[in-house]
Formats: C-alpha cells, structure tokens, sequence
C-alpha cells in the first residue's frame, strides 16, 4: 500500500517539478515539461472558451494514476504475472482515448490537440513509471 501510495503521487510531482528544472533528470525530462506547458494553454483555453467538455481530457489522465496506482498494489510485476503487454495496451487504449476526445472536441481544436498531447504524455509517463515501479527506487 505504501508503493501505491508513493507512485500516485510521484508522477504529478515529476510534471510540476519538470516546470522549474527541464533537463534535471536527463534529456527524456522534457517531455513532462512540455506535456506540462500543453496542459496549461489547454486548460487556459478551455477556461477562457468556456467549454467545460474539455474537462473530458482529465479522463485519460485518472486512467493513467489508476495504472500505476495499481502497479503499486501489485508488487513485483513478474510475481503477479504482470507482463508488458498490459503497458502496451494501455498505450493504445489511451491514445485512441484521446483521438476520441479531439475528434469530439473538433470545435475547439487547439485546445483538445494541446489536451490530447498532455494525456498522451501523461500516459507514456505512468506506463513508464508503471513497468519500473519495482525496479528503481522512487525515494
């Protein structure tokens, strides 16, 4: 339980930290950062728009927290039989996830494509964290 603990709440921690150091962890670092700025001027735009269905986009990002959430409780990924095929499923479920939301959100495409990057981003990130959860210390 601790390990999921600790999980659900490192990964937001990256993307808010990646704001203010980059390239503090290596050049793979951007990524948050930039899944970071497109979140912001997505939700900047939805505000300003007025168009609350883009709200819709924090689905994929829940779906993402409860992946690694779930990899927490787990344990050991080879001792539940947890293989990387669920990771790669997870991908392409979360990327269809969002080309959904954009094809639905087309009014508004700016916003729903910054959205969608973010979500996409988000999800590379906890599949990421998710597949090395018992592999490198998160402390």
């Amino acid at each position: 339980m601790e390990k999921a603990i600790e999980l659900f709440m490192l990964l937001p921690g990256w993307f808010i930290l990646s704001l203010f150091k980059p390239f503090s962890m290596g050049p793979l670092s951007g990524f948050p950062a930039l899944g970071t700025i497109c979140f912001v001027a997505g939700l900047v735009f939805a505000i300003v728009k007025e168009q609350p269905r883009l709200f819709l986009f924090l689905i994929p990002v829940a779906l993402s927290q409860a992946l690694v959430t779930a990899m927490g409780l787990v344990g050991e990924s080879g001792f539940w039989g947890v293989d990387e095929t669920i990771h790669w499923c997870f991908l392409v479920l979360q990327i269809a996830l969002s080309a959904l939301l954009v094809y639905h959100a087309r009014h508004v495409m700016p916003a729903a494509l910054a959205l969608a990057a973010f979500s996409i981003i988000y999800a590379v990130m906890a599949t990421f964290t998710a597949a090395t959860a018992y592999h490198f210390p998160t402390i």
